[in-house]
């Protein structure tokens, strides 16, 4: 579109003319080389921070107990966040816990946290077509106050999207270091 055109052109002028670029990962940092033309000495990686008072390990049985109740989950369940839209992977995450489902070798449920996005629809239809609703719950969009608990609650917390730039869900395997699975 003309406003991708202009936009494509804005950043590379003013990449031209930058003295420092930030970038939030090594991948990002790859990206931008690979799209312009510029001293590799000049960027920096920056990852993105953690809110401690918003992720944190809850000690606390009886607060991981109420967010149970809150939202019905009363079985292991693993923990997907994010928007549901093709680009976070959720149909592939809802394959391979199909395929595991169906082997027998995982007993929880899988819990999906997020709004719609874009083109949603085949993650939905594929859940139906293979009756996976009692196994597959969608809680739709989470009130941020409640995050922690979910995954504090959760048995692990899944991150599929290939795409991890700007994620700053990438640095809660510090917080949770034995909890959080990403895909390569």
């Amino acid at each position: 579109s003309k406003n991708s055109f202009v936009d494509k052109y804005r950043f590379k002028q003013m990449a031209k003319y930058a003295s420092q670029i930030i970038c939030v990962s090594e991948n990002s940092k790859n990206d931008f080389l690979e799209r312009y033309q510029f001293d590799k000495s000049r960027i920096q990686v920056v990852y993105n921070g953690i809110d401690h008072d918003k992720f944190f390990p809850i000690k606390d049985f009886q607060k991981i107990q109420k967010i149970k109740e809150k939202y019905n989950l009363f079985h292991p369940f693993i923990l997907f966040l994010g928007t549901i839209e093709p680009r976070k992977n959720i149909l592939r995450l809802i394959k391979a816990y199909f395929e595991l489902k169906n082997q027998q070798k995982i007993i929880q449920k899988l819990v999906i946290c997020g709004k719609k996005g874009w083109f949603y629809e085949e993650i939905f239809a594929f859940v139906k077509e293979n009756k996976l609703e009692e196994d597959i719950i969608f809680l739709g969009y989470i009130d941020e106050n409640d995050k922690n608990a979910l995954i504090n609650a959760s048995d692990f917390v899944v991150y599929p999207s290939p795409e991890r730039g700007f994620a700053v869900k990438t640095r809660l395997d510090r917080y949770y270091p034995a909890r959080v699975i990403f895909s390569k």
